[in-house]
């Protein structure tokens, strides 16, 4: 299968523990996270998750996946870039 590069968005409850379960997932599918920034949105209580990955689609779906069971997280989405 082929890799290309994906932008993957989260938005979650700005909680402690959140980046470590996000990072787990990738850690267990052994997938490198390039570029990670997060930072609190205008609605307090909320942070965003930029991570950029290279990955198949196929993992990305997976990762999307699990990343929503995670109970902080409100939404999370990919996109190629």
């Amino acid at each position: 299968m082929d890799t290309a590069q994906y932008k993957i968005i989260v938005e979650s409850e700005n909680k402690p523990g959140v980046l470590y379960r996000i990072a787990g997932i990738f850690v267990r599918r052994k997938i490198n996270v390039e570029k990670l920034s997060v930072y609190e949105t205008k609605t307090k209580g909320l942070s965003k998750f930029t991570i950029i990955a290279n990955m198949t689609e196929y993992n990305t779906i997976r990762v999307i996946e699990s990343i929503r069971k995670i109970v902080e997280v409100k939404s999370v989405y990919a996109k190629k870039t």
